[in-house]
């Protein structure tokens, strides 16, 4: 059970899992009959790169962003969605 008081502040949350997602999908579907947002992203919570991946999951789904810029290392444009 999720305690969550709406109105307080927006609930939107990367639900991580490591191998299956079925556990993570019934958190989800809290979240959002709550009245949150959730995304659900397969990741190691132990391997940088896919957290990073969590982050970037995140920023897709809930920020209009239409490019990264890396310092020294040149920019990805992103699709339109």
């Amino acid at each position: 059970m999720i305690d969550y008081q709406p109105n307080v502040l927006p609930l939107q949350v990367v639900v991580n899992y490591a191998s299956s997602s079925g556990a993570a999908e019934a958190v989800a579907a809290e979240i959002k009959s709550l009245g949150g947002d959730a995304i659900i992203v397969g990741a190691n919570s132990g391997n940088r790169d896919d957290m990073e991946r969590c982050a970037l999951a995140a920023i897709m789904h809930w920020v209009p962003v239409s490019g990264l810029q890396y310092p020294g290392q040149g920019s990805i444009a992103l699709p339109d969605s």
